[in-house]
């Protein structure tokens, strides 16, 4: 039930000055608001006090704006019941005996809902021509809806901690959605309580309240269990000492369930940040990966050598549909000076259907060299497909990189780039049609390496979880003496007789089928037969392997979107004349049908910094999943 509080009591509030309380200002506002600080009372004619609604003012103060009246203050249920929604209404008065207001303005407690005995700040703006004919401002009625439910607690504040510096008190630290299913909105244009996820309230030597915040927050929806940093603050006079401060963090504002935050498949990358006077500008492009429409922002956290939240700076840019990609500029005016580091991050206001991406490891299949193959030098060919599995418009990988190593290092002796995002539409077929252009291939140059036994690493970056790799040994040996051009190779490849892809649909990787295609069953084999080739054997499920160490590849994965491989997507051909004749057993390359997509499971490789390479040992057995689960198998790394 909605009731309206009208106080028992006639208070006529006047203007009192207080000399050297300039109004302070946001920690991300240039200058100070030239205005005296006003106490701020009751206002109310007289009447019966509801029984279960209550309220006390525990404090109250107001600022005269040029442009009008702002009003600050802490309100307390004193009643005995539980409400939600409270919304005040306060008037402004030109003359100390009017009991009429030339002009009124409301809004909603920060809290939305309040136990009895709880505390929530407030702030009111109402404009008006004159401000310097408002002698008095006071509250004219307070509202709220009766409830038995309990306040919904949703976000939980982590580590809020205070910044001093001259002339400027930040209070900075990091928001977690605690609801267990639901998708927290922090605040966007729909929301139309509130616009933020923390208040805070400072307040003089004297305890006194000085001022009341709203923070910025770096996200504006988290999805359960997610963080992310918030910062508010204000900026004063040297002669005003700020005491203590209060904070509260949002309740309730739990978005519909089977909404997801959509911030994963908007990915920035930014090119160039500086210093343009007194301006921190940002340049770089924002990809949007997803399939909806949405509204994008950036978000910049600064932060100190000690690693404390400075500032948080969010700014709208524009709207995007599905697959774009668009450059943008983010220009913080107010960025704090002497900043050690600062994050930057595109984020939307945005929810939808869309789960976010996997986090597991990307699908990393090796079509050529096959395990144990033995290469001659003077070059490697390497060639397969990488996927990341999600629900956007994206294979999910952008980029391949080749290690190889004797011993077991991941990040051994770089080889280079690969090329990503070839044609693969056998990947199409078993996937979406989003993972069509997931294959790689690259030629690199092996004439350095010592003959012998090498441990070759494909690492793919996920642009959703990184990096990690997938590991297959092959043998190199020195070139062939004296190769014979007539002699006819064991395997003969013809570009013309390439079969189409419906000819052959791929065999997925053991492990993999169950719980990506449950229902996937490959059709009939139509078309030109293939040439008859050894197959290769059914996928042996390679353990996750995680690679650490310092590494940032040199190089750049540039897809080839003019080469369309219709077949063998893993090495081009060579004429017949020219083809080098090798025995079965010491072919240069293990052809295998374009089709036919067998991959290892991925082999997480994360690299970080001052650590040594680690990995997991090698299993035995090929994995034989059940019921369309993934094995449990946890191995361990070694040192």
């Amino acid at each position: 039930m909605r009731r309206a509080f009208v106080a028992p009591m006639l208070v006529v509030i006047l203007l009192t000055a207080f000399p050297h309380s300039a109004a302070p200002v946001r920690a991300d506002s240039p200058q100070a608001i030239p205005a005296e600080r006003g106490v701020l009372g009751w206002r109310v004619a007289d009447g019966a006090e509801p029984q279960a609604l209550s309220f006390r003012l525990e404090h109250g103060i107001y600022y005269r704006l040029p442009d009008g009246i702002l009003v600050m203050g802490i309100i307390k249920n004193t009643g005995t019941a539980n409400l939600r929604y409270v919304l005040i209404t306060v008037g402004l008065f030109d003359s100390p005996s009017s009991d009429t207001p030339v002009a009124t303005g409301q809004n909603h407690t920060f809290l939305w809902g309040l136990r009895p005995g709880e505390v929530t700040p407030f702030t009111i703006k109402t404009p008006y021509a004159d401000p310097a004919r408002i002698v008095g401002v006071g509250i004219i009625q307070i509202s709220a809806d009766e409830t038995v439910d309990e306040p919904v607690e949703a976000v939980m504040l982590v580590n809020p901690q205070r910044v001093d510096s001259p002339g400027q008190t930040v209070v900075s630290g990091k928001l977690r959605n605690v609801w267990p299913d639901r998708v927290v909105r922090l605040g966007d244009y729909y929301n139309g309580l509130q616009r933020t996820a923390a208040n805070v309230a400072f307040y003089d030597d004297s305890r006194e309240l000085v001022w009341i915040d709203s923070s910025t927050d770096q996200n504006l929806n988290l999805s359960p269990g997610q963080e992310c940093a918030f910062a508010t603050g204000i900026s004063y006079s040297t002669d005003l000492r700020i005491g203590r401060w209060e904070i509260w963090a949002l309740r309730g504002n739990l978005d519909e369930s089977g909404y997801y935050v959509q911030d994963p498949y908007v990915r920035f990358t930014s090119t160039s940040q500086r210093w343009e006077g007194s301006r921190y500008v940002v340049d770089g492009a924002v990809r949007h990966l997803g399939k909806g429409a949405i509204g994008v922002y950036t978000s910049l956290v600064y932060r100190d050598q000690q690693g404390r939240i400075l500032n948080v700076a969010r700014q709208y840019h524009f709207g995007m549909q599905g697959c774009e990609q668009q450059t943008l500029q983010h220009v913080d005016s107010y960025a704090p000076p002497g900043f050690a580091s600062v994050e930057v991050k595109a984020v939307t206001e945005t929810t939808g259907w869309a789960q976010a991406p996997s986090q597991n490891p990307p699908l990393i299949a090796i079509d050529v060299p096959a395990e144990n193959a033995v290469v001659y030098q003077p070059s490697l060919v390497v060639s397969g497909w990488a996927i990341s599995i999600n629900e956007g418009c994206t294979p999910g990988v952008d980029a391949i990189d080749i290690y190889v190593d004797p011993a077991d290092n991941p990040l051994g002796r770089r080889l280079g780039p690969a090329q990503y995002g070839f044609h693969r539409p056998d990947i199409w077929d078993a996937f979406g049609s989003w993972y069509d252009q997931s294959g790689y291939r690259g030629t690199f140059d092996i004439s350095g390496l010592a003959p012998g036994t090498y441990n070759l690493y494909v690492h793919a970056h996920s642009l959703f979880t990184g990096w990690y790799y997938q590991r297959r040994t092959v043998r190199i040996a020195p070139p062939l003496a004296s190769p014979t051009p007539s002699a006819t190779p064991t395997i003969t490849r013809t570009p013309t007789q390439t079969p189409t892809p419906t000819a052959t649909r791929p065999l997925l990787p053991v492990g993999y089928l169950p719980v990506l295609l449950k229902n996937y069953v490959p059709p009939t084999p139509t078309g030109t037969p293939t040439p008859t080739v050894t197959p290769t054997p059914t996928a042996t499920a390679s353990p996750t392997t995680t690679a650490t160490g310092t590494w940032t590849p040199t190089g750049t994965s540039t897809p080839t979107p003019s080469e369309t491989a219709t077949g063998t997507p893993t090495v081009s051909p060579s004429p017949p004349s020219t083809e080098t004749a090798t025995p079965t057993e010491t072919s240069t390359e293990e052809p295998v049908p374009s089709e036919t997509a067998t991959a290892t499971e991925t082999s997480p490789a994360t690299p970080t910094d001052e650590s040594g390479p680690m990995e997991t040992s090698t299993p035995t057995a090929t994995r034989t999943p059940k019921n369309g689960a993934l094995p449990t198998t946890t191995h361990t790394p070694e040192g």
